[in-house]
């Protein structure tokens, strides 16, 4: 161990130019991967930079740097299908390998304990900074999608389905919320527009539960469809959904209704 005669200044800029000098070798060494491209072996040593910088007098403008490099890392592995916790493990790696050299050098100069704990105190938030911005950044884009996927359930789960002369069906498949039930009637007014429909039959064979807030969405639906003159009828109310209707009120006095869709399809000779 050689002697020691710097201060903790003069400690922390080698340690600064070290790291900068060696971030492409340090970068190399980071994970198991057989073939890393030019791509990733950049980012890589942007992160051994941001170590770097942080043991320099203005290491506190890296936090803010470093969240940046995280959201825009965090972006660019999101685009190439990179996984979230496969990319932890190889930042923990760099952990490290940074560490590892560090204490090389530390041991090497003799750095006090004073120099090892602001080391400490520096680089260790620092990652903790960019590899919170990084996860954020999955996040986000994680909530998105899925709430694309859900969007897209939605929209699918309330066909118009034309059975010809102005007439169609929207069968209803599951529970009826308020988000729901504006897809319902948006689609339905849509196609009723689209497909010049005279008539819509509101299937509701396979609604297991039909209470005062849903039967007040199934109106609205009747309501709309019948201002823009379609005139929408009701099918497929199972017995034991009536009978649970009838105890909590719900009545459909004004609204035509029937018990299947083919007797709805007979009565009203659609075919003929």
């Amino acid at each position: 161990m050689g002697e020691h005669n710097h201060s903790n200044y003069e400690d922390l800029k080698l340690i600064s130019d070290q790291l900068e000098k060696r971030k492409y070798d340090l970068a190399k060494k980071m994970g198991t991967d057989e073939e890393v491209t030019e791509e990733r072996l950049e980012i890589r040593a942007q992160l051994v930079g941001f170590f770097a910088k942080a043991c320099t007098p203005d290491f506190k403008d890296s936090l803010e740097q470093i969240s940046k490099w995280g959201k825009n890392t965090g972006d660019w592995a999101i685009e190439r299908g990179t996984d979230l916790s496969d990319t932890l493990e190889k930042v923990s790696c760099l952990r490290l390998t940074v560490w590892k050299e560090i204490e090389g050098i530390a041991l090497e100069q003799g750095f006090s304990t004073k120099t090892i704990f602001e080391l400490i105190h520096r680089l260790d938030p620092l990652l903790d900074q960019g590899i919170h911005s990084f996860t954020l950044a999955f996040i986000e884009q994680y909530k998105t999608r899925i709430q694309e996927a859900h969007d897209n359930f939605l929209v699918l789960s309330a066909p118009v389905v034309p059975l010809g002369n102005g007439t169609a069906v929207l069968p209803v498949v599951g529970n009826i919320d308020t988000e729901r039930a504006e897809i319902l009637l948006d689609t339905a007014l849509t196609e009723a527009n689209r497909q010049s429909l005279s008539q819509i039959f509101i299937d509701l064979s396979a609604v297991p539960v039909i209470d005062t807030m849903v039967a007040s969405h199934i109106f609205k639906i009747v309501e709309s469809m019948e201002l823009v003159g379609t005139h929408a009828v009701l099918v497929g109310i199972r017995p034991e959904v009536a009978q649970t209707m009838v105890n909590l009120g719900v009545r459909f006095k004004s609204v035509e209704t029937h018990n299947t869709l083919n007797q709805a399809l007979m009565r009203k000779r659609i075919f003929n």
